[in-house]
Order: C-alpha cells, then sequence, then structure tokens
C-alpha cells in the first residue's frame, strides 16, 4: 500500500516549468471557424460563441505566435472582443460593448450552448437539455490515459455501471437495453471491448457526444431510458494530420486526409488489442476481472498446477476502425458517408492429455455499420437533413467438449439483428426566439437468435425465433426562447405495423431565469421500446450472454416509460450548483427480459408481466479556482420493481442503487495535467441463498429469501492519472502525449456480485441425501489495482 501512494504521490509532485508555447501559421483569408479551431487543437483552450455571428468573418494569422499573442491580434483585427471566462476557456462577443459580468458568462446562451464548462472543460450543458462532451477538449480524467466515451458519460450524475462495465450504463434505474446508442447516426447493439471494460469507440475519432438522461428531444425514439448520440469529426482538415499510440492493452492510429481544399476530405482510424502477440500486467488484471468464477478461470488453474491439462488457445482480441468521407460540394451543402466496423473474439481451448478430452469456448462478436448524411442551408432560416443508415449485429457463441475426438456435447448461441433506417428532418428558424422542427423516419429491424444443447445424456434442446418490426415515426419539436424562459416541446407518433398500433410521445422541457444567478428547470417525457434483451442463463460460459429480441404482447412486450424532472441551477463566484429530481415509472416489463428467470433465483419458471419506478436526485457542485477544478455528483435514488407472479410486492431493482458518489479533482500546470478521483456507492442488491429442499422427484434446489432483500458491501474506489504534453520538432507539428493512471489505488477488493450452487461434501457416498449437500457461495470481486500507460504522437 505504501508502495502504491509513494507511486502516486511522486508522479503528482513532478512538474517543471515550461514556456509558453508558440506555433507557425499560414492561414491567409480563412474563415475564422476554421482558425478558431486549429487555435483549440494547438493551445487545448476552448472557444465559445454563435455561429452565425462569425460563420461569414475571415482572418489573416500568418506568422509565430504564443496563446496570448494570437487573441491580442484576434481582438485588434476583429469586430470581436475575445474574452478570458477562466484558464484555457474564451467567449466571444459581436462588439466590445456587451461585455457581461464575469459570473454571467458561463450561462450566456451562445448558439445551442447553455452552460460552458458544465462539470470540466469540454462538458457543456445545451439549452435542448443534453449534456455535450468534446473528447478532443477533455483535460486528464482519473482512471484513463485516454478519455473512453461510455467511462466518460458515467462522470454524470445518474449514470452509473453497478459492474464496473463501460458498457452497462445504467441511467437513472434504467437497463443498458433500454439505452438508445448511435454513432453517426448509426443504431448500436453493441457498444463495447473487452466484455465491456472498454467502449468501442475510438474517442481519437469522436467529435462530440449528446448524452439525454431525460428532456429527450422528440426526434430520438425506440429506447425508454437514455441517450447517447455520438458524432464522429466533421471538419475538413487544412493539411494532412492525424496521430498513433498505444496503451498497456491496444494500439490505435488515426490519419485526416484533405483531397480538395475545403471541399473533400477522408478519415480513417483503426484500434486493436495486442495481448494475443503480448501479455501485459494490465490486460492480465482485466483477464482476471472477467473470467473469475468462469470455466476459463479454472481450467486456467488447472494449467498451472497440473501437467494433466494443457492449454491448445488463450486468445481475446478486438479491434475496431472507422471511415469518414466528408464533402462539402458548395457553402450550402454538407454531405458526409460513415462506415464503423466493431469486432471482438474469444478463442479458448484445453486438453485433458490423459483422458484425451478437449473442451473449447469459441465468441465471435460483430457490430458493423454504415450511414450518409446530407444537411443543406437553404437560407438562414430554413435548413433539412436527409440521412440513412445500416447497423448490423452479430453475436455467435460455440461450446464444444470432446472425449477421444468424438463430439459428446455442444451449446450455440446465435443472435443477429440487421437495421435499416431512413430518416428527412426540417427545421425552420420563425424568429431569433423561434425555431421548429419536424420530419418522419422509417426501420426495419430483423432479428433472429437460436439457442441449441446438444448432450449424449440429456435431451437435445433448440429455441429459435426469427421476427422483424417495421416503424414509421413522425415527430416535431418546436423551440421558444423569451428574456427569461426556454420552452422545449415536442411530440412523437409512432406506428408499429407487426402489431398494429400507434403509440404517441409527449416531450417537454423548459428552463426559467429568476435572475442572472437561480434558474430553474422542469421536463416531461413518455417513450416507448419494441426491442429488448433477455439473458440466457445456461450458457456454458456466462459472459456476452444477452440476447435480442422483438416484442410480441405475449411474452415480450413494449416496455413504456413515463419520466417527469424538477431542479433549479445556481451559479455564482465560479460555484455551480445543479439539483434535479426525476420520478420515472415503467410500464409492461417481462420477468423474461428483466432476468428472473434462471437457475440462480426462486421461482425462476414462472413467467410474469410487471413494472418498475425509479425515484430520485441528482446533486452537482462544482467549484474553479484558476488551473484547479473540483466537482462532486451524488445521486439518491430508489428503484423498485413489481412482479406479482413471482413474489408479493415491491422488490429491489438489480440496479437499485441507494447512494452514488463521485469526487473529482483536476489540475493543469503548463504541460502537465493531473487528476485524482474517488467514487462510493452502495453494494449491489442480491438474493441470498438460505438453503437446500428436495421436491416430489427427489431433485434437490436452492432456497432463497425475498428476491434482492440482501446487499454486498459498500464500493469505494479511489483512482488517479497523469498526463504530459511535449513537443517532438521545432515548427511544433510533432506533439507527444506520456500518460500513467492508477485504477483501485487502495487495492480495494469490492465486491460485484454473489453467485450459488449446489456441492456435494467429501466422500459423499452414492447415492446422495440431501445431508450429504452443502451450498457454495463464490463472490465476484472489481479490478484489483491495476496501472495503464499510453504514448501518443500527434503530426
Amino acid at each position: 500500500m505504501k508502495r502504491y501512494l509513494l507511486i502516486l504521490f511522486t508522479s503528482l509532485s513532478f512538474a517543471l516549468t515550461f514556456a509558453q508555447k508558440s506555433f507557425q501559421y499560414t492561414m491567409e483569408n480563412k474563415p475564422l471557424t476554421l482558425v478558431l479551431k486549429v487555435i483549440e487543437t494547438n493551445f487545448n483552450v476552448t472557444f465559445s460563441y454563435s455561429n452565425e455571428v462569425v460563420k461569414d468573418s475571415y482572418v489573416t494569422i500568418v506568422g509565430d505566435f504564443t496563446l496570448d499573442e494570437i487573441i491580442d491580434k484576434l481582438n485588434a483585427e476583429t469586430p470581436f472582443t475575445f474574452e478570458a471566462v477562466r484558464a484555457n476557456s474564451y467567449i466571444i462577443y459581436k462588439t466590445k460593448e456587451n461585455a457581461f459580468p464575469d459570473d454571467e458568462l458561463s450561462l450566456i446562451a451562445l448558439d445551442n450552448v447553455f452552460i460552458s464548462a458544465y462539470i470540466a472543460q469540454g462538458i457543456d450543458r445545451e439549452s435542448s437539455g443534453a449534456i455535450n462532451v468534446k473528447t478532443d477538449k477533455l483535460n486528464t480524467l482519473p482512471g484513463m490515459v485516454e478519455p473512453d466515451v461510455m467511462q466518460t458519460v458515467q462522470l454524470l450524475p445518474g449514470i452509473i455501471s453497478s459492474n464496473e462495465s463501460a458498457t452497462d450504463l445504467q441511467i437513472r434505474g434504467g437497463s443498458a437495453d433500454q439505452n438508445l446508442v448511435l454513432w453517426d447516426g448509426i443504431k448500436m447493439y453493441h457498444t463495447g471491448h473487452y466484455f465491456g471494460m472498454f467502449s468501442a469507440f475510438n474517442p481519437y475519432v469522436t467529435n462530440s457526444i449528446d448524452v439525454y438522461r431525460s428532456a429527450t428531444q422528440s426526434r430520438f425514439g425506440d429506447r425508454v431510458s437514455g441517450i447517447v448520440d455520438i458524432q464522429s469529426k466533421n471538419d475538413i482538415p487544412e493539411n494532412i494530420k492525424g496521430g498513433f499510440g498505444f496503451t498497456m492493452t491496444h494500439a490505435d492510429a488515426l490519419l485526416e486526409l484533405p483531397i480538395e481544399q475545403e471541399k473533400l476530405a477522408v478519415i480513417v482510424s483503426a484500434r486493436r488489442s495486442y495481448n494475443d502477440w503480448i501479455s501485459t500486467f494490465t490486460a492480465d488484471n482485466y483477464f482476471d476481472r472477467v473470467f473469475q468464477s468462469t470455466r476459463i478461470s479454472t481450467n486456467t488453474n488447472l494449467v498451472q498446477g497440473d501437467e494433466q491439462f494443457r492449454e491448445l488457445n488463450n486468445e481475446v482480441t478486438y479491434l475496431d476502425s472507422n471511415l469518414k468521407v466528408l464533402w462539402k460540394p458548395s457553402d450550402k451543402d454538407d454531405i458526409s458517408v460513415s462506415a464503423l466496423y466493431v469486432k471482438n473474439d474469444l478463442d479458448y481451448a484445453i486438453e485433458d492429455v490423459e483422458d484425451e478430452n478437449v473442451s473449447s469456448d469459441q465468441l465471435d462478436l460483430k457490430n458493423q455499420g454504415a450511414s450518409l448524411h446530407w444537411k443543406r442551408q437553404w437560407n438562414n432560416k430554413w435548413q433539412h437533413q436527409f440521412q440513412t443508415y445500416i447497423s448490423d449485429y452479430n453475436s455467435n457463441y460455440v461450446f464444444n467438449e470432446n472425449e477421444n475426438s468424438v463430439l459428446t456435447e455442444s451449446n450455440r448461441r446465435f443472435n443477429q439483428v440487421k437495421d435499416f433506417g431512413i430518416a428527412l428532418e426540417t427545421q425552420y428558424k420563425l424568429s431569433d426566439n423561434d425555431n421548429i422542427s419536424g420530419g418522419y423516419q422509417f426501420y426495419n429491424t430483423k432479428i433472429d437468435y437460436t439457442l441449441s444443447q446438444l448432450d449424449d445424456i440429456e435431451e437435445d434442446f433448440q429455441d429459435a425465433s426469427s421476427n422483424s418490426l417495421n416503424s414509421h415515426n413522425l415527430f416535431v419539436n418546436y423551440e421558444k426562447k423569451w428574456e427569461n424562459f426556454i420552452l422545449n416541446s415536442g411530440v412523437r407518433s409512432t406506428y408499429l405495423s407487426s402489431l398494429e398500433r400507434v403509440y404517441i410521445e409527449p416531450r417537454i422541457n423548459s428552463t426559467y431565469s429568476f435572475n442572472k444567478h437561480f434558474k430553474l428547470n422542469a421536463s416531461a417525457e413518455v417513450k416507448h421500446q419494441a426491442i429488448s434483451q433477455f439473458i440466457e442463463f445456461d450458457a456454458p460460459l456466462p459472459l456476452e450472454n444477452t440476447i435480442w429480441t422483438v416484442a410480441d404482447n405475449e411474452d415480450n412486450f413494449v416496455i413504456r416509460s413515463k419520466q417527469f424532472t424538477l431542479g433549479f441551477l445556481l451559479n455564482k463566484n465560479n460555484w455551480r450548483i445543479d439539483v434535479e429530481g426525476y420520478y420515472k415509472k415503467l410500464d409492461n416489463l417481462s420477468s423474461y427480459l428483466r432476468g428472473f428467470n434462471n437457475a440462480n433465483a426462486a421461482n425462476n419458471d414462472v413467467f410474469s408481466k410487471g413494472d418498475g419506478e425509479t425515484i430520485g436526485i441528482d446533486i452537482l457542485v462544482k467549484k474553479k479556482i484558476n488551473d484547479y477544478n473540483t466537482w462532486v455528483s451524488y445521486t439518491l435514488s430508489r428503484t423498485r420493481q413489481q412482479f406479482p407472479e413471482i413474489q408479493d410486492g415491491k422488490f429491489p431493482s438489480l440496479s437499485d442503487k441507494t447512494h452514488s458518489f463521485r469526487w473529482i479533482h483536476q489540475y493543469k500546470w503548463n504541460s502537465l495535467e493531473l487528476s485524482l478521483g474517488w467514487q462510493y456507492s452502495s453494494g449491489n442488491p442480491f438474493t441470498r441463498a438460505l438453503s437446500i429442499a428436495e421436491d416430489d422427484d427427489n431433485d434437490f434446489f436452492i432456497e432463497y429469501e425475498s428476491r434482492n432483500n440482501s446487499r454486498l458491501k459498500s464500493y469505494h474506489r479511489l483512482d488517479a492519472s497523469i498526463m504530459y504534453h511535449f513537443d517532438m520538432s521545432k515548427n511544433n507539428n510533432l506533439r507527444g502525449q506520456l500518460g500513467l493512471s492508477f485504477i483501485n489505488i487502495l487495492n480495494r477488493k469490492n465486491e460485484l456480485n454473489k453467485t450459488y450452487q449446489i456441492d456435494e461434501v467429501d466422500n459423499a457416498p452414492d447415492p446422495v441425501t440431501i445431508n450429504d449437500l452443502q451450498i457454495q457461495e463464490e463472490t465476484n470481486f472489481g479490478l484489483k489495482f491495476t496501472p495503464n500507460i499510453v504514448l501518443r504522437v500527434w503530426f
């Protein structure tokens, strides 16, 4: 322990004083928006401004400039004022007469930004209700060596992962399959690498992320919980640029290639794990975390302790790649084509040399897709957007057991989702304070799954399904701004042809400013979801064992969600306090989908239709002092579900967390960035085993207490990161980045879940009686102390 703390605090105290950087510029008569993006990249600063105000401005910047020098030049040679709101953050005004007091600057609505640097640099709150994250603007975050897209989202209050996964996002009591995740408009049905430990989205290609916990705009549908809308880079670069790097788990490369100046460009990127070639301590820790309490972990221990067993294969690999073509045929048109490929593979096999037995686990998991997006700005009031996409998800798991080269047991789990969509949206600006938008969306989703088992002892089993769903959607949204009031309202209508039903979803979000320091916000929304996941518990390897299926209103139902929020925002003297209470009601839940029908729970053969509700409050308190930024996020909530045929009364959901708390610190000193974060949460709920019983057929089973009536120990984790930026060439065209992160510095054993099974006592007779049996409890734990390193080069 002392060694870990010594490493941390020695690293945190390491810093040198560097002269301010300067960069060489050769930009003659370039759009101001382009110049600002270049400056933001070079100096790691943020400019907040209205696109409408600066879009027709051009500037000339030629020579070698520091940040202070270039800001002075822009102030002197443009009709704008560049006002420093805080370190590394500027606001741009049309004239020098309309400056605002310092404590009001971060609340000015510039374009669609409602609050700049809502939590930290690169995280803004929009007037629509979304939280916008710009990954390239983020300072270093604790425990991360790169801004993992899905882990960054978890910094927001009300968003947690109860199993340390990057992708298992539980947004205000919802489950992960109730979230809509989009990549350039492509619906994603798998979002993680290495069984969810990392995001499948390359952060260096990502431009921005819009996160909706509530107040969802009417153009979004199909899910009843949160929205994570990810957009990749959309600017045509002036010159060839890119980067490459590696961590202790994977390597990546990115290239931005302009084909025609300000007209056409191509962006390509790729990431791949390399632990199948080189083993690292970081990858080993993730392996232990993921495969604990599974056959693979048991077999790995057998190989290490007994020469009778040997591994034939042991590979876990992942990769993702992106391609984007940007084309601007005219000043009014923007066209882009995006393609994404995500792949995860597991290939494990072990041999019992003496008995000539071979068992193998193979998992092939892919999500690929492409989209076309065309945006046309007809005039300063009217624009339209056309988009089409295709998404293909494929998960194929096979377990085989061979004796003397003869197949004796085989299990297969196959799931495929093919999704096609087309959308047309138009927006019209009625006035400077009135906007109306609407459109039509069509989705066709086809889902197949097969569960099969072949056993020379037990009966063969197979469950297969093939269904498709056509969804026709009309939506309209109206935004109105008064001096002290902002109103966003809309309605969405969805017709599901296979069910012959129409679903109406009203949405409303409003903000009222009592004065320049205090604001009140409220929202209400209704949403529906016809595609969900269920869990296959009988798989030999209980990982990635969720299966997408379509609602039929017989066993699986169209889920309905109603959510209401009320909160306030106080902003004064570099303090920010944001408090929001919420109530969410879910109807038409299926016990089949909620994960109750499994061998590790009571009443596992009973099907039930139920409902759930979440009530909670999210609190954010932030303070910034020069280059030091700190914030506390806290959620107090309760999530309950009710399934009458399974259990009388309400019981805690698996996603129920009474308390969830984070305290983050960030400090930037010249080229050095430091961050430290502590997180605490209530233990996960679980159902404790009580005793072993025997039924009328003389089969033994476990009797449990009331469902989810017990709690694991509280969760604590301390993380830290250090990042150093340096120049590798005199003209600053080649830059480097070296970072170090620590997860779970105190090496705490955090309990994630418990499972139970029946075992025979030593020397049990044959046949066994109930007195010869015992309950075996197994606890799964989170990541142990795990350091990581990153080295990147930008050009």
